[in-house]
C-alpha cells in the first residue's frame, strides 16, 4: 500500500549506502540529492520538485543508495512506493512510466555531460602540465567547480 508522508526541512529521507526498498514521489515540496552529504566532499546532484520521481534506479537494481535524499522545504509531502506499488502504478498510469524514463534520460544527459566536461578539464590541466605551462584563471577556476573548493583571489595592489 503507497504511504503519504510530510517531512520538514533538512529531514532525511534515506542515506547513501542505505538499502533500496522504495522509490517516492514527490506530491509538494523539494527534495536535493547529495553525495557525501554532511561531509567536506558534499555535492547537491539534483533537486526534484512536485511530480518528480527518485530511488527508482535502487527499487530496480536492489543495489544500495547511491545520494542522499534530504528535504529542502518544509511540509515537503512524499508517497512511498514498494517494487509491487511502483507496478501496479505504472501499469494503472501508463504515462507515469513514460515519465519516469524520460527523467532518467535527463538525468543521464546531465551525468554524461558533467563526466565529458570533467573529463576535458583533467585532460587540459594535464596537458598544461606536462607542456610546462602555468595554469590559467579559466582552467583554475574549472578544476575548483569539480574539486568543490573556492581560490583565493588575489589582492589588489
Amino acid at each position: 500500500m503507497r504511504e503519504r508522508k510530510q517531512y520538514h526541512l533538512n529531514e532525511i529521507v534515506f542515506r547513501q549506502g542505505d538499502e533500496s526498498v522504495f522509490m517516492y514521489h514527490v506530491l509538494h515540496g523539494r527534495v536535493g540529492l547529495f553525495l557525501d552529504y554532511g561531509s567536506s566532499d558534499e555535492v547537491k546532484l539534483a533537486e526534484l520538485l512536485e511530480d518528480q520521481i527518485f530511488g527508482e534506479m535502487g527499487l530496480l537494481d536492489h543495489a544500495p543508495r547511491t545520494a542522499t535524499a534530504v528535504i529542502l522545504e518544509e511540509e515537503t509531502e512524499l508517497e512511498t512506493l514498494t517494487e509491487e506499488d511502483a507496478r501496479s502504478w505504472f501499469e494503472e498510469n501508463p504515462e507515469s512510466g513514460m515519465l519516469l524514463l524520460l527523467q532518467m534520460c535527463s538525468r543521464l544527459r546531465s551525468t554524461t555531460r558533467r563526466y565529458v566536461d570533467v573529463c576535458h578539464t583533467v585532460r587540459d590541466a594535464l596537458d598544461a602540465e606536462s607542456f610546462g605551462y602555468q595554469k590559467n584563471d579559466e582552467l583554475l577556476a574549472r578544476i575548483a567547480k569539480y574539486a568543490a573548493v573556492e581560490r583565493e583571489q588575489p589582492a589588489n595592489g
